[in-house]
C-alpha cells in the first residue's frame, strides 16, 4: 500500500524537472527555439527582508520612494519586480502572458460524514472486484490526488494512470504542478502564476511520464515533444519483472491482511448519495477508507500518523473512472520531437531555492 501511494505522490514533483528548453527534430536536426527566457523565480520573504535591510527600509506600508529603493536593490540581486496596489510582484519575462484570472489554490479535501454499520462481506466483495482490475495489469484510472502534509500547502493533482503489462503512463497538468513547486504557505510574489504560464508556453498543459522495462520518457503531448531519461535513471539495468510488480502495486491499497488489519463496513450519505465504505486499519497507525457508489470505486483516503511526531499525512484519491481498457496514445511518441533538458540545470537550481 505504501508503494502505491508513493507513486501517486511522486507525480506532483514531475514538472519541477523542466523550466526551459529547445526542441530538436530527430529527422532533420532542426532546432526550434522557444523565444522566451527562463524566469528567475526564487524570491522569498527572507530575501525581500534582507534587501529592505540593505536599503535602509523598515515597516510594511512603503512610500513610493521606499518602493523605488526596494525595486532597485532587488534588481541588483537579479529580480525584476514591480509594485501593484502596494504589493510587491515579480514581473513575467518577455513572451509570457499571465492568465486573466488566478486559479484558486488547493484546499484541504473535504471530510466525509460518519456512516452506519453495514455488512463486511459486501465491502470485501467490492474490494476484490477492484483488486481484480489492478492485478490484470491492464487498466486506466482517471481522477484527482489530494494531499495534506504538516507544514506544507495542500496539493490537488488531476491524474491519469494507464497500465498495459510492462508499459505504465502517468499523466497530469504540468503547468499546475510547476506552480505548486513554487507556491507554498508563504508569499510567493506572483511567481507561481508566472511559472505555470511559462511552463504552458513551452510545454503546453499536459505532462506524461511513460515507463517501460527499458525506457523512461517525459512526454508533453500538447507540444508534441519528449525527452528520454532512461540513461539517467539506469533503466537499462532494471529487472523487467519490477514493472509487473509496479503495475499491480495499486491493488495493495485494497488488500486486507487477516493477521494485521481490521476492516469495518458502513453506509455513508453525502450529497444526496449513499456510499458503501470500507475502513481498513493497519499496524503502524495507517488507515485506508475506500468508498464505492454502487459497484464503482469513487474515493480512496489514507491517513498515516508519524510514530515520532504524531503528525498526520492525509491523501485522498478521488476516482472519476476506472476501466480495464487502455488507449495506446498514452505510450506513444510517433510524430514528436525530442529535446535535451540537461542544458537547463540552472533553472532547476532556481526552482529548488539555489
Amino acid at each position: 500500500m505504501k508503494k502505491a501511494f508513493c507513486l501517486l505522490l511522486a507525480i506532483v514533483a514531475v514538472a519541477a524537472l523542466f523550466a526551459g528548453c529547445e526542441t530538436k527534430d530527430l529527422d532533420s536536426g532542426e532546432v526550434v527555439t522557444t523565444g522566451t527566457t527562463a524566469p528567475n523565480l526564487d524570491l522569498t520573504p527572507d530575501k525581500v527582508e534582507q534587501a529592505m535591510s540593505e536599503a535602509g527600509i523598515t515597516g510594511t506600508n512603503l512610500s513610493p520612494d521606499e518602493q523605488a529603493k526596494l525595486q532597485s536593490k532587488l534588481h541588483e540581486k537579479g529580480y525584476d519586480v514591480t509594485f501593484a496596489n502596494g504589493e510587491l510582484q515579480v514581473k513575467p519575462p518577455a513572451g509570457i502572458t499571465l492568465p486573466a484570472t488566478t486559479a484558486p489554490k488547493p484546499t484541504e479535501p473535504k471530510t466525509m460524514p460518519k456512516g452506519e454499520d453495514a455488512d463486511v462481506k459486501e465491502v470485501e466483495e467490492l474490494l476484490a472486484g477492484v483488486q481484480a482490475i489492478f492485478k490484470s495489469q491492464k487498466y486506466t484510472v482517471k481522477g484527482t490526488i489530494n494531499t495534506s502534509m504538516p507544514g506544507q500547502a495542500p496539493t490537488s493533482t488531476p491524474t491519469i494512470i494507464a497500465v498495459d503489462k510492462e508499459k505504465i503512463a502517468f499523466e497530469t497538468n504540468g503547468a499546475d504542478q510547476m506552480a505548486l513547486s513554487v507556491a507554498s504557505g508563504e508569499k510567493d510574489y506572483g511567481q507561481s502564476q508566472i511559472l505555470a504560464a511559462y511552463f504552458e508556453t513551452i510545454f503546453g498543459k499536459t505532462v506524461r511520464i511513460v515507463a517501460t522495462s527499458d525506457k523512461l520518457l517525459y512526454v508533453f503531448p500538447d507540444k508534441k515533444i519528449y525527452t528520454d531519461f532512461s540513461a539517467q535513471m539506469g533503466m537499462a539495468n532494471m529487472d523487467s519483472s519490477a514493472f509487473g510488480e509496479l503495475a499491480t502495486a495499486f491493488s495493495s491499497m485494497f488488500e486486507v491482511d487477516e493477521e494485521t488489519d481490521e476492516i469495518k463496513a458502513s453506509k455513508v450519505k453525502d450529497g444526496g448519495k449513499q456510499y458503501t465504505c470500507a475502513t481498513i486499519t493497519s499496524e503502524g497507525d495507517v488507515t485506508r477508507t475506500v468508498y464505492f457508489l454502487g459497484k464503482d470505486l469513487k474515493r480512496v483516503e489514507t491517513t498515516v500518523i508519524d510514530p515520532t511526531t504524531k503528525q498526520t499525512v492525509r491523501t485522498v484519491w478521488i476516482v472519476d473512472s476506472i476501466s480495464n481498457t487502455v488507449d495506446a496514445k498514452y505510450f506513444g511518441t510517433d510524430g514528436m520531437k525530442t529535446f535535451d533538458p540537461a542544458k537547463y540545470a540552472n533553472v532547476l537550481g532556481q526552482l529548488n531555492g539555489g
